[in-house]
């Protein structure tokens, strides 16, 4: 049996009795251990309740980890110490400056008062400003109590039932009715094994090992000589000519045109026409057309025409074959030319 659901405060009075710890034991102490997601939490949690911070998370936000508030938590247990770096968004219109030192306050009183550890530091920045229908003031701030609320422990009231154990059942026999004499299986006749003839083994074969070869010695080709290469004249820059600026001319404002007011004509009487009678003429027939007789030109002649086939070899080309003329370039004109090209294209 069950009772409504009830919300009462939570005080000592409910708890069970707690052991004494004897005197002599606070050298065994032990040791608390938050985890950075709890630590995370409370965090959370305490910037969220001030006055004049909101989370902020858009689609964009949450692929590249830009959401508010956020911060980063380094914990040094053997110093027992916590550095917090936190941004938050805050609404406008609010005291932007006291509202980042209420949550630099509220961090610090919530978790040292969560977790026990005395040595915190909280950097506070301020990200983005995002428009409030409703106004923080100084005086909400001012107002707002930085040590965490108690929540009240909901529980219900429940009785103890003893659960009603039915009367065993006593055990009825099972009978198996009766069993059919087994039959003796018939293994056949004995199969007698052949053994195989192996044979002979043949001799493993080794190759030959061959003799080694001679090696040669190579001789390495003849240094080449490295040719220095002159630095390019430096390239006197063409100063561009300036045109003249251009003259402004200023546009001539046209005359106001004259409106014009036709001159309406006097309207004129109608005149009705008057119906005169049509005479028919008598129209001469034509005489009627004789045919011509035409002349019809004779078939023209298809001539072919005659193949002649004549076994005349054709006449091969002479090419004039001369000998090839050595030239001779000096080092002097190969500078010179390549001079001229790398100052051409420095010039582009």
């Amino acid at each position: 049996m069950t009772t409504p659901e009830t919300t009462t405060p939570f005080t000592g009075a409910a708890l069970p009795e707690v052991a004494k710890v004897p005197e002599d034991s606070s050298n065994k102490r032990g040791v608390n251990h938050f985890s950075e997601r709890a630590l995370s939490t409370i965090i959370q949690q305490a910037i969220l309740s001030v006055p004049g911070v909101v989370q902020r998370s858009s689609g964009l936000e949450k692929i590249t980890g830009r959401s508010y508030p956020r911060f980063n938590i380094d914990a040094d247990e053997p110093t027992d110490s916590v550095s917090i770096d936190s941004t938050i968004a805050v609404t406008w219109p609010s005291p932007v400056t006291a509202v980042a030192e209420t949550v630099r306050d509220t961090v610090r009183a919530w978790v040292t008062r969560l977790t026990g550890i005395s040595k915190v530091s909280v950097n506070v920045a301020v990200g983005p400003v995002v428009n409030a229908p409703t106004r923080v003031q100084m005086n909400h701030l001012l107002s707002f109590g930085l040590e965490p609320t108690p929540v009240p422990v909901r529980y219900t009231e429940t009785t103890p039932v003893s659960p009603t154990v039915k009367p065993q059942k006593a055990l009825r026999p099972i009978d198996r009715g009766h069993l059919p004499e087994l039959m003796p299986i018939d293994r056949g006749r004995e199969v007698t094994l052949r053994a195989i003839d192996a044979g002979t083994i043949p001799e493993a074969w080794v190759p030959d090992t061959p003799a080694p070869r001679f090696v040669r010695p190579t001789s390495l080709p003849n240094a080449k000589p490295v040719l220095s290469v002159m630095a390019p004249q430096p390239v006197t820059p063409a100063t561009p000519r300036v045109k003249k600026p251009a003259r402004v001319v200023s546009p001539r404002m046209p005359q106001p045109v004259q409106a014009i007011s036709p001159t309406v004509k006097k309207p004129r009487p109608l005149i009705h026409p008057s119906i005169a009678e049509t005479r028919v003429r008598p129209v001469k027939a034509l005489a009627p057309i004789q045919p011509v007789p035409v002349r019809t030109p004779p078939p023209i002649r298809v001539i072919s025409p005659r193949i002649v086939s004549r076994d005349v070899p054709a006449a091969q080309p002479r090419v004039k074959q001369q000998a090839l003329k050595p030239i001779t370039i000096s080092k002097s004109r190969v500078k010179e030319v390549l001079n001229n090209e790398r100052g051409r294209h420095n010039l582009h």
